[in-house]
């Protein structure tokens, strides 16, 4: 996944958080996801991570809210994660 860099203007890769970090990060602030299948909190973490960290999501725990926003949000269909970004 990568983040344009507002200094240079240049596409650069993130690094990811893993599946622990996630974990982790939720814990910290927590936050508690009820429809979390397999990897999707990382997924979209790390997707939130490259497009909106230090935009419109100021934080890392503004990160966990939204990673938990979109995933129990209840009128989301299985596999719209996947088609969101």
């Amino acid at each position: 996944m990568t983040t344009r860099n507002k200094q240079t203007g240049k596409e650069e890769h993130i690094q990811p958080y893993t599946r622990q970090e996630v974990e982790n990060m939720l814990n910290v602030y927590g936050v508690r996801i009820e429809r979390n299948k397999l990897y999707d909190a990382v997924y979209v973490a790390n997707m939130c991570k490259a497009d909106f960290l230090g935009s419109s999501i100021i934080s890392e725990e503004h990160l966990c809210k939204y990673v938990k926003d979109l995933l129990d949000d209840v009128d989301v269909e299985e596999g719209f994660v996947f088609n969101r970004f």
